[in-house]
């Protein structure tokens, strides 16, 4: 009778003597392929596995729908990756005068009375002033992250905000920088980390609702995900596609990942998947490190796309849709994705539940009609929507990244290119600046790719990338240890 991977995963844990390979990465996804990609293209010899769960690379990067992905030039990692590769942009398209509404169940947001807009003002530069706190930087050290990391946004924004009318609009901007509805399953001290990545929470919204800075890539972020694909193949990276991990653990000598059909022995695992990762198991005797990705939740958001012949807003100037919760309508936000010299137009943006099975009163499609004041919205090409992925643990995978819930400060704490043992957490949400957009899965792939070579092959680092390195870690032991090792590396080599 033949036997299965995991018949052996005993006897090898504790006989072998020798690694299949040096490094395996779990996921194919934008932060997976470029920490293979700094790792190979130093041509160390080290040898990279890359394991996908899929059929293809690209992850969260969905081929259909990464024509209408948009970056900032605010983002550098994105823009230095689009430059390094050579890849054509384009600005948004100017198809008429650009306006966005905040569409509330008044109607368009227009003239807010004084002591509602004094509310509003109040909270959004409050989120403002605490996002660009120096001090969340390293958020263990300030007075008040252990009672923000226990409290959700919608508890601090009932404690700060009266009017039910002023926390509507405060919910929609909110909701519009963290892809999300449901405040009362985040964190506020996650809230405002991840705004302080993003240099502020007007900075957040100025790449989320839109502005001059925007760009589109000729061939979608696919181009960016097949750019990489192919330099990981040429300098010698290996991927196996259709094997889902299910378990790892490792000792002071090497990792273990248990795929369905084999065990692999490598130095260092980077886990490049999003959180929660409840179909994988992680054996590790650090609770915190297991609980933190158990803790994040998908973010309620459904990406869709529409092309259209004749757009319904033409008439009216481009525009770009936030919404309110109180108009019972399942569109987040919509923006214009029309770009280049295209003969059609498109529309882009989020919603809370599919057309099919929404309960709100207004759909996707009334709503258009309803903010262009038009009653051709409807008259589409193409209509496109990102299905839900449903896991075999039943978890519903419908949004481009996850956020993380209320919980105790402990399991706050971000292990951007700080192993766990010998695994390194390399999902977008792990970022330090930019968490859970492209660029954030760039930076982390680059950390993490510079944190292991760091410690097998540091004198093939610049000194500008173990400055990079290091800044990014918020650990200070661990950056002094990296500096130390990697600058005493530099100067022998010298």
């Amino acid at each position: 009778m033949s036997r299965r991977a995991s018949d052996f995963a005993d006897e090898e844990f504790v006989t072998a003597d020798y690694n299949d390979v040096d490094i395996v990465i779990v996921g194919a996804g934008l932060s997976g392929l470029t920490c293979a990609y700094n790792i190979l293209r130093r041509k160390t010899g080290l040898e990279v596995l890359i394991i996908e769960a899929n059929r293809d690379v690209g992850g969260r990067i969905l081929k259909d729908y990464s024509n209408s992905y948009y970056a900032n030039s605010l983002q550098e990692h994105v823009t230095k990756l689009v430059e390094m590769f050579n890849i054509n942009t384009y600005p948004e398209q100017n198809i008429g005068v650009k306006e966005r509404i905040l569409f509330t169940r008044y109607g368009h947001f227009k003239n807010l009375p004084k002591f509602y807009g004094a509310e509003v003002h109040n909270f959004l530069h409050m989120v403002e002033k605490s996002a660009l706190d120096p001090r969340f930087s390293n958020y263990a050290m300030h007075e008040d992250s252990e009672l923000l990391a226990k409290t959700s946004v919608e508890q601090l924004l009932r404690r700060v905000v009266y009017f039910p009318y002023s926390r509507s609009l405060c919910r929609a901007f909110v909701c519009s920088s963290c892809a999300t509805r449901g405040l009362k399953n985040i964190s506020s001290l996650w809230l405002l980390v991840m705004l302080n990545g993003s240099s502020g929470f007007f900075n957040r919204l100025r790449f989320t609702i839109g502005d001059e800075n925007r760009y589109f890539i000729q061939g979608g972020m696919t181009n960016i995900v097949q750019e990489l694909l192919k330099k990981v193949i040429h300098h010698g990276g290996k991927i196996r596609y259709l094997d889902p991990v299910n378990k790892i653990r490792f000792n002071d000598d090497r990792a273990y990942v248990q795929t369905e059909r084999k065990c692999f022995k490598c130095e260092f695992v980077v886990l490049a998947v999003p959180p929660p990762m409840k179909d994988i198991v992680i054996e590790s005797s650090s609770e915190c490190f297991l609980n933190r990705q158990n803790l994040y939740v998908s973010g309620e958001n459904l990406f869709f796309k529409i092309i259209y012949e004749t757009p319904p807003w033409l008439n009216n100037g481009a525009k770009d849709i936030v919404t309110t919760w109180d108009i019972n309508s399942n569109l987040n936000t919509a923006y214009n994705a029309t770009f280049g010299d295209s003969r059609t137009f498109a529309l882009s943006g989020f919603l809370d539940q599919p057309d099919s099975v929404q309960t709100h009163k207004k759909g996707l499609f009334d709503t258009l009609n309803e903010c262009f004041n038009t009653t051709e919205a409807q008259t589409y090409v193409q209509y496109k929507l990102w299905n839900p992925v449903l896991l075999s643990d039943q978890t519903l995978i419908s949004s481009p990244w996850s956020v993380m819930k209320p919980t105790s400060i402990i399991n706050h704490v971000n292990y951007a290119g700080v192993p766990k043992g010998r695994v390194f957490l390399a999902s977008s949400e792990n970022a330090v600046n930019w968490p859970g957009t492209v660029d954030g899965a760039i930076e982390i792939g680059e950390i993490t790719a510079y944190s292991i070579l760091s410690r097998i092959r540091p004198q093939v680092l610049t000194s500008h990338e173990i400055n990079i390195m290091y800044a990014k870690i918020k650990n200070e032991k661990t950056t002094n240890f990296f500096q130390d090792r990697c600058y005493s590396v530099l100067r022998s080599s010298v």
